[in-house]
């Protein structure tokens, strides 16, 4: 038999090491959770930016898609709607300008899922059709002209 004493010793030493444990395992826990939080966001960030970039691009591949049906119909390409390219979905809208043969492109470039658009990216262009050929004047960004882009 154990002696009281040694007794109450051990188990004095038991109930600190529970108690050590149990706060290392908060810790842990802690540390792993802001880990966890860390890397969840950078990964959204990551999400975010590939949807960005992949709408732009479908908006871009849209004012390409305007040049050559500009080209193709000698100015009387008027757009289209919801035209599947890749992975998005682009608009391209095609306005007639003041100026003889020049014409104004607007792309839109949206990521969709079944519920709502995921992302949308609009871009815009002047071009000047000569035959059958066209030429890029200026690109557009919404808030106006981009410096040195031709």
């Amino acid at each position: 038999m154990i002696p009281a004493r040694r007794r109450d010793r051990l188990q004095s030493k038991q109930g600190t090491a529970l108690v050590v444990v149990v706060l290392f395992l908060a810790a842990i826990t802690v540390l792993l959770g802001s880990l966890l939080t860390g890397v969840n966001r950078t990964l959204d960030r990551g999400h975010i930016a590939w949807r960005d970039q992949l709408t732009r691009a479908v908006a871009e591949a849209g004012i390409e898609r305007a040049v050559a049906q500009l080209a193709e119909t000698s100015g009387t390409y008027s757009g289209e709607k919801d035209l599947p390219i890749g992975d998005g979905f682009c608009s391209i809208r095609v306005t007639k300008e003041k100026t003889p043969n020049s014409y104004l492109v607007v792309s839109v470039g949206e990521l969709r899922d079944s519920a709502h658009k995921l992302r949308r990216n609009e871009i815009a262009a002047r071009f000047k059709v000569d035959g059958a050929r066209v030429v890029a004047i200026d690109w557009l960004d919404p808030a106006g002209p981009r410096e040195g882009a031709s």
